[in-house]
């Protein structure tokens, strides 16, 4: 002790002095755990630890202790922290968590030691403990303090919300007392789905059943691959089954990332450094050659039990070197690419969840109650998320964040397709930022080829299509599109029995490509390449087209460039027909909504010509009315007039199919004025007897007899077979309404005859049901019955079911009249059905009607009187007065059976005052039946 002027210095070496003891401890400490040296580390932090009892100064009460002894308590906090930090590096999650509630208990403002109770609560299994420790923080600062949790504790919280395969303090640990290293990043506790797989790749690698309950036939491999596209839970999956392997590999589990998507990914020989120390000790010096490395990193593995797992594979190149050959050694590893070239493997490509899959796991991170409480809410953000497991793992942890929120509003955040990959992104997580790294790996032209098949809507593509966008030969462009397909940023959706290879992209990773298209794609560019698909596609239509056996005839082309397709997939085209359009009829409807969105309305036109057909044979109207729509709109903005023209007249078509005999009428009356002013004589003339059709409907029959008369001359003029062939049908229908049922025979006959040269097997299923409808009237039962049978037969064949329905709705009636009324029920029946499914008002009338006939004969004349009166409330609404008159015919028959006579007459005679305006063979009925029932009156009355 020295006497000093102010005070007494005592003179001891800084060795004998507690706080300098304590400092020098805790610095070495640091310094190990900085180098990933746990063990060291502990053990110097905890003989730091070790040399505290109770506060220091406790008994100084002056400034200057009071201050020294603050700044001592926080570096006692620190260390404290710390030690646990190596404590949790050594897996000592559970033992930890007692200690960790009290030091929170002690100091909840410290959110270091929060974060470490996370993590320790997280890494035993306790998930949902760990999030509620992040609750009670959030409320703490917000509530008292108007504080924010720090981004430290935010970072964690959003990994264990989402599951996130890390956080894992990585590092090299010698084996422990509980059987060797396990550097596994934790398992996730809420994984969902894939529990098949899960167990197949388990037992490949342990050889064990039993380990998983799967008792199917799965050969041992020493190495699994798992594959599959961005956020597809690849990690996820490898780090379950390396959990449930653990009783397999008891001498160690080991994790590398190879960070295969990175700038500079992990090279084989820093790997096998990382595989050496572990096998050998830090002290060991690597051989500078990689094949010495790796052989000497197998001798050492020889005797061991280990799994190792590689995470985000870039190739095979990358992993061959690290694969050991002990028979007691396997590797699971993670690669966005198949990496098929590697031996003895078992390959899993993953895919998106099943959507009672992706339901799941929103009902497990958002609250079942939520889900159960909306079930189509829950249903539909799957299907936003397009079901990929990392989209629905973020919607589940911003709602879960989010507790006031609805699963509906949730929905409505990812409608807008512009924002939807904003929304799917939380902390450092999100879905653009995993597609992201796989299109920063890309080479410049593969790269354009991915932001232009964005473009296209979502449906797949044959590899044409990327010839088209790229304007480059077709085997250049499917090399490039293999490139894509290797990077998992499309996907080969599988060839048909007809066709090749087509290729799709997921919904998320489209919005992404549209992205990166809207950033570097120059405008012009994007629209010259969308032009030269449309054109591709209306190349390929213009030859599948002559095979459509019906619909409406494309009389016009348009003006714009086709671009010509390889000739194997042409003759394809012009050989399949039909065939080639059901195959390829989303993808045509994709490319007329792309042209659509690009404005190119004279392409757009033109393929919705061809298109229109299928689609009208197929009954597909309601996609055909869609195109047309779209098309037209497209048109006018263009100021196309002669597209627009062409539009209408197909939409005339479409309101004719749906009954919607006023907006047809519309539109045909502005495609004439068009056809007028751009003097297009012959399809004036067909949108002249479509015009005359609806005249004929409405009942004025001779408005539409000169129609048909006008067009029929320009067609037989100009030698146009389906325009004669169209207007014979109409005038055949014409005549059977105005009586002159020979005149409607010849009619029908002539135009069949026309219909069979131009092997348009529609019209002809069509024309043959309407001449058994005259051979009935001409009560000419067996003829009709066979004749009716042919025209079933086409409908059939052609898979037309509009004129399928036709055919059993007037076959039924022949059976009526042939006695046959289990038959006719059939027929009947089914034809309703039909008619209701495909919304025809028209043809449910006239088989209410039928049925009434069919119920009366049954003496069921309830039944009878609801079919008359269904048919007669649909005449009604179409506005048909003859077929209106037809029908109260039938109903007076019903009255009569009844025994009501005044009702029948009165039916009658509301009938014989519809049927004037039409010398019909109805007519005449109704005036028969009338004198008949007066003359009835006559003889019970003498």
């Amino acid at each position: 002790m020295e006497t000093r002027p102010g005070g007494y210095l005592l003179g001891l070496d800084a060795a004998r002095v507690d706080v300098a003891v304590f400092r020098d401890g805790i610095s070495r400490g640091q310094t190990f755990l900085r180098a990933s040296r746990y063990e060291e580390a502990a053990r110097s932090l905890q003989q730091a630890l070790a040399l505290w009892r109770g506060r220091p100064f406790g008994d100084v009460p002056v400034p200057f202790a009071q201050a020294e002894a603050a700044r001592l308590e926080e570096q006692r906090l620190i260390a404290l922290e710390d030690r646990i930090e190596t404590d949790l590096a050594l897996g000592h999650h559970r033992e930890l968590v007692p200690e960790l509630r009290s030091l929170v208990g002690l100091h909840p403002l410290r959110d270091r030691l929060r974060a470490q109770l996370m993590l320790a609560l997280y890494r035993s299994g306790r998930q949902a403990e760990a999030l509620d420790t992040y609750r009670d923080a959030y409320e703490l600062l917000t509530t008292e303090l108007g504080l924010v949790p720090s981004p430290q504790l935010q970072t964690v919280h959003q990994a264990v919300l989402i599951g996130h395969t890390a956080p894992a303090v990585t590092g090299v640990v010698e084996p422990s007392a509980r059987g060797g290293v396990d550097e596994l990043p934790a398992d996730v506790i809420d994984f969902t789905g894939r529990r098949q797989q899960v167990a197949r790749a388990a037992t490949a690698l342990s050889g064990d059943a039993s380990t998983t309950g799967d008792h199917s036939s799965v050969p041992t491999r020493r190495v699994v691959a798992v594959s599959g596209p961005p956020g597809v839970g690849k990690t996820a999956f490898a780090v379950r089954v390396a959990h449930l392997l653990r009783p397999h590999f008891p001498d160690g589990r080991l994790y590398i990332d190879l960070h295969g998507l990175a700038d500079q990914p992990l090279p084989a020989g820093e790997a096998l450094n990382r595989l050496l120390r572990w096998c050998a000790g830090s002290a060991v010096t690597p051989p500078d050659d990689i094949e010495e490395r790796a052989a000497l990193v197998r001798s050492h593995l020889a005797e061991r039990r280990v799994l190792l797992v590689l995470d985000n594979a870039q190739s095979e190149a990358q992993v061959r070197p690290l694969v050991p050959d002990a028979p007691g050694c396997a590797v699971l590893l993670t690669s966005r690419r198949q990496l098929a070239a590697l031996d003895n493997l078992l390959g899993f490509d993953l895919a998106v969840f099943e959507p009672e899959e992706a339901v799941e796991l929103i009902a497990t991170l958002a609250r079942p109650d939520r889900v159960a409480a909306d079930p189509a809410a829950a249903a539909e953000l799957a299907r936003l998320c397009g079901y990929l497991p990392l989209a629905i793992r973020i919607v589940g942890a911003r709602l879960w964040s989010r507790p006031h929120w609805s699963l509906r509003r949730m929905a409505d955040r990812l409608v807008d397709e512009r924002r939807r990959l904003d929304a799917l992104s939380i902390g450092d997580r999100g879905v653009r930022g995993s597609i992201a790294l796989s299109y920063a790996a890309l080479e410049p032209t593969v790269r354009r080829l991915f932001r232009l098949f964005g473009t296209l809507t979502e449906t797949d593509a044959p590899a044409w299509v990327a010839a088209a966008l790229l304007d480059q030969p077709e085997p250049e462009a499917e090399a490039l599109l293999e490139e894509l397909v290797d990077a998992r940023l499309i996907e080969i959706q599988g060839p048909t029995a007809q066709s090749a290879d087509r290729y799709g992209m997921h919904s998320l990773v489209r919005l992404y490509a549209r992205e990166r298209c809207a950033e570097e794609e120059p405008g012009a560019e994007l629209l010259a390449a969308a032009e030269r698909m449309a054109g591709g596609w209306l190349y390929l239509a213009e030859l599948a087209e002559p095979q459509v056996p019906g619909g409406l005839p494309r009389i016009a082309a348009g003006r714009t460039p086709r671009w010509t397709v390889s000739p194997g997939v042409a003759t394809e085209a012009r050989e399949r027909g039909m065939d080639w359009f059901a195959t390829e009829q989303s993808a045509l409807v994709s490319a007329v909504h792309t042209a659509c969105t690009r404005g190119l309305d004279e392409v757009v036109w033109d393929l919705v010509g061809c298109l229109g057909r299928f689609l009208e044979v197929r009954g597909d109207i309601d996609r055909w009315l869609d195109v047309l729509q779209r098309a037209l709109t497209v048109a006018e903005a263009a100021g196309n007039r002669r597209g627009q023209a062409y539009l209408l007249r197909g939409l005339a078509e479409v309101w004719l199919n749906r009954d919607r005999y006023p907006e047809s009428l519309e539109c045909l009356g502005r495609a004439l004025e068009i056809f007028d002013e751009l003097d297009e004589t012959l399809a004036k003339a067909h949108a002249e007897r479509a015009v005359g059709v609806l005249e004929r409907m409405r009942g004025d029959g001779g408005a539409a007899a000169l129609r048909f008369g006008r067009a029929l001359a320009v067609f037989e003029e100009a030698d146009d077979r389906v325009g004669m062939a169209d207007t014979l049908f109409s005038l055949g229908a014409l005549h059977r309404d105005q009586g002159a049922v020979d005149e409607a025979l010849a009619c029908y006959q002539r135009a069949l005859r026309l219909e069979q040269e131009l092997g348009n097997r529609f019209n002809e299923a069509l024309l043959l049901c309407s001449i058994g409808a005259v051979l009935i009237l001409q009560e000419r039962i067996g003829e009709a019955r066979a004749t009716l049978t042919q025209s079933l037969e086409a409908a059939r064949e052609i898979r037309q079911e509009s004129a399928e329905a036709y055919a059993l709705c007037f076959l039924g009636e022949a059976d009526l009249l042939a006695g046959d009324i289990d038959a006719a029920a059939l027929h009947l029946d089914v034809a309703l059905t039909m008619f209701q499914q495909q919304t025809d008002r028209y043809g449910e009338a006239i088989t209410w009607r039928n049925l009434g006939d069919l119920h009366r004969l049954r003496s069921d004349l309830a039944l009878a009187g609801e079919a008359i009166d269904r048919s007669l409330a649909l005449w009604d609404q179409l506005g048909a007065p003859l077929w209106r008159g037809r029908t109260l015919l039938t109903l007076g028959r019903v009255c009569l059976a009844r025994g009501d006579v005044g009702a029948a007459r009165d039916a009658w005679r509301a009938a014989e005052e519809l049927l004037n305006a039409h010398p019909t063979i109805e007519r005449e009925q109704a005036r028969q039946l009338l004198r008949d029932s007066a003359q009835s009156d006559r003889r019970a009355e003498s």
